[in-house]
This record gives C-alpha cells, sequence and structure tokens, in this order.
C-alpha cells in the first residue's frame, strides 16, 4: 500500500508532502498494544471509592452506581444526604437498597428537597426501618412534590383504608403513591357502586386487597365481570378473593387448572362450585395442587366430590400443617391410641392451639418425642 502511495505523491506533490503524509499513516497505524502501552487507564470517579468507604458497597457495586453520579464535582451533597437518612434511624443496610434504587438521591439538596419531606413521614408514623420500607416500597415518596401530590395522595389512601396501622403496613408493601388516584382508584370504585355493590363489600376489597383497584380501570372492569359470570356476586363475601384469584390468573392458566382437577375426577361443575366456594385455592400454583390433591386422595383417602365441596381444604400448606397433623395422627393410632374417629378434614382447620391440646399434650409422656415429630415434620420442607 505504502509503495503505491509513494509513486503517486512523489509525482504530484514532492517529497515533502509524502513524507508528512507518511508520517500521519504510520502514526495511525499504530498497534492497539502499543496504544494501550503508551496511554494510562482513565481514574475512577471519586464517588467511587466514595461509596465504598462510606456505604459499604463493593467495588463493582460503586462502580455501576457512580455512572449515575459522574456529573459531581464534590461530596457536599452525598455527605449532606446520607447524614440526614442516619439522623431517621435508617442503617447502612438500608441505605445501600435506597441508594441502589435511586442513586440520583445523592445529588439532592438534603435541606431543602429531602428533610421537609422526611419529617412529614415521621410526623405520620414512619421511622427508622419502617421509614426505609416506605421509602424502598414507595420511592416516588421522594421524587413528587410533596404538597401537591405525596400528601394528598397519602390521605386520600387514609380516608380508604381507616386504620393507621394497616395504612402504614400497606405503605411498606406497595407502591401505592406511584398511583394516579384519579385515573384508577376513583374510576374502579365508582364502578363497584354503580353496579349495586354495597358499601361493606367494597370496605372489604380495601381492607383485603387494596392492589385490587389500583389496577387499570378497563382490566379492573373485565375482572368484576368475570367474577359475575363465574357465579359470584357483589353480595357474596367470597367476592374479593374471587376478584383477586381472577386478577392473578390469565384465562388460560384458569383452563389449565380446571384441566388438571379434571383429571383428578372433578366434573367442571365441582371446579366451578369449588371455585365459589374458596377461591384462593387456585392462586397457588400448579405443582402445589397437584402435591395438595395428591396427600388428601392417595394419603389422607379423602373422595374428590368431597374436597370440591371443602375447597378451603386445599388452602392449606403441605408441609406445614397437612402432612404434620397427618404424622402425628398415624403415630398415636400406631400405638393405639386416638381410637376415637376423627375426621381428619376437620381437624385440618383447627387452630394449632387445639390441635396440641387435643393431640400432642396428653400424649407427650406416653409417646416420647411427639411434639419434637411435630416440629420436624413442619420444618423439613421435604415432605412433598
Amino acid at each position: 500500500m505504502f509503495s503505491s502511495v509513494s509513486c503517486f505523491l512523489t509525482r504530484f506533490h514532492g517529497r515533502r508532502l509524502f513524507g508528512a503524509l507518511l508520517c500521519h499513516l504510520s502514526s495511525t497505524t499504530t498497534t492497539p498494544s502499543a496504544a494501550v502501552g503508551n496511554g494510562t487507564a482513565a481514574k475512577p470517579h471519586f464517588m467511587v471509592d466514595y461509596l465504598v468507604s462510606s456505604c459499604g458497597f463493593s467495588l463493582a457495586e460503586a462502580s455501576k452506581l457512580s455512572k449515575t453520579l459522574s456529573h459531581l464535582d464534590s461530596l457536599e451533597n452525598p455527605e449532606a444526604v446520607l447524614r440526614l437518612l442516619r439522623s431517621h434511624g435508617i442503617d447502612d443496610a438500608h441505605l445501600r437498597k435506597l441508594i441502589s434504587a435511586r442513586p440520583r438521591w445523592l445529588c439532592s439538596d438534603a435541606d431543602k428537597t429531602l428533610a421537609p419531606k422526611l419529617r412529614a413521614f415521621q410526623h405520620l408514623g414512619f421511622s427508622g426501618l419502617g421509614l426505609a420500607q416506605f421509602i424502598h416500597s414507595n420511592p416516588e415518596a421522594l421524587d413528587l412534590n410533596l404538597h401537591r401530590t405525596v400528601l394528598p395522595r397519602i390521605e386520600f389512601w387514609s380516608g380508604l383504608i381507616g386504620s393507621p396501622e394497616r395504612l402504614m403496613v400497606l405503605f411498606k408493601q406497595t407502591r401505592f403513591l406511584y398511583v394516579r388516584v384519579d385515573r384508577t382508584v376513583i374510576p374502579n370504585l365508582s364502578l363497584l357502586r354503580d353496579r349495586g355493590f354495597p358499601e361493606k363489600r367494597i370496605a372489604s376489597v380495601l381492607r383485603k386487597n387494596p392492589e385490587l383497584v389500583m389496577l387499570k380501570a378497563d382490566k379492573f372492569r373485565a375482572t368484576v365481570e368475570r367474577v359475575e359470570d363465574l357465579g359470584i356476586p357483589g353480595s357474596s363475601r367470597m367476592f374479593p378473593w374471587a376478584l383477586w384469584a381472577v386478577a392473578t390468573l390469565s384465562k388460560t392458566m384458569f383452563k389449565t387448572k380446571l384441566d388438571l382437577m379434571k383429571s383428578f375426577g372433578w366434573s367442571e361443575e365441582q371446579f366451578l362450585c369449588a371455585f365459589r366456594r374458596n377461591p384462593m385455592f387456585l392462586t397457588v400454583s400448579e405443582k402445589t395442587l397437584r402435591d395438595k390433591m395428591d396427600f388428601f386422595l392417595k394419603e389422607a383417602e379423602c373422595d374428590p366430590s368431597f374436597l370440591a365441596l371443602r375447597a378451603e381444604l386445599l388452602t392449606y400448606s403441605v408441609e406445614k400443617r397437612l402432612i404434620p397433623r397427618h404424622r402425628v395422627l398415624m403415630a398415636l393410632k400406631l400405638r393405639g391410641f386416638c381410637t376415637r374417629e376423627y375426621k381428619f378434614s376437620n381437624i385440618i382447620v383447627w387452630p394449632e392451639k387445639k390441635f396440641l391440646e387435643k393431640f400432642i399434650i396428653p400424649y407427650e409422656d406416653k409417646v416420647p418425642g411427639l411434639r419434637d415429630m411435630l416440629i420436624a415434620a413442619c420444618s423439613r420442607g421435604d415432605a412433598n
């Protein structure tokens, strides 16, 4: 290549121009290894070291987060923000969670932007761990305007939920502040009222699963209509649970679980009957539902039609309740105790205290290790 270029340039522009161009071509064709050897690695941003030393991030985590903070030229804002959060009882473990979720908060003006919001949340009852959980579940709390958006939304939900304690629990778990209540919640509540749903049933929906009214209005309407089509009216105490079950199940998965229960001997009518009695049995995974049916039919020797009438039995944990209690009863029967005929289906629903009083405490001296057997069966998690 260089020889052909040399002939061309010598003929038309002379040796001086050729020499300059040759020098340029030589410099631009330097090998990558030489370039690396001659250059110096880019110095990490000062925030990398700061995030490692002040918050306990790993070097890799800090390097990733620092990309969002590369415009900072001092530690003034980050230090003020961390001081403020720590002053409200937020420990380093939760600080890392918050910063990982929103590293840009370290760029905020601690006194003007964040402090008024944190004081307001503290006044509402959030502090320390509770405050960290609230912010982590609702990061919008520090992003949105306090007086124009955050406080009005908190007041709205407070009026709906009623109990301050329940409100605090919900705010720690769900992104309630993210929702535009005027576009979702208010239209959804209006839909229920327009369809004649009693206020106590609406209150039940809000108490049990307030996330439901946060669905987009068209999806919420479709869910309500499907629940009604499946035979559960708004007056039914099962309506809130059915609403939740249908909202979390696609039509395809609903059909899959119908087919599964048919394989155990249910008819479609029995399936719908069970759904109307306790919709929540459908919210477990297909595998879990199969395991429960296997247990009831093979171990407990229940009739499929009986289970369709007692669908609540399918809501109990195989590992934590069904198998442990069944093992205790079998152990007692093998030793000649517990001669009275008890229906296992009734024993399942007993509270823990009643089960202990009936089957553990009276026989502990006669069957050593009985309580340990129950505890071990509950904790092993290998009962499937």
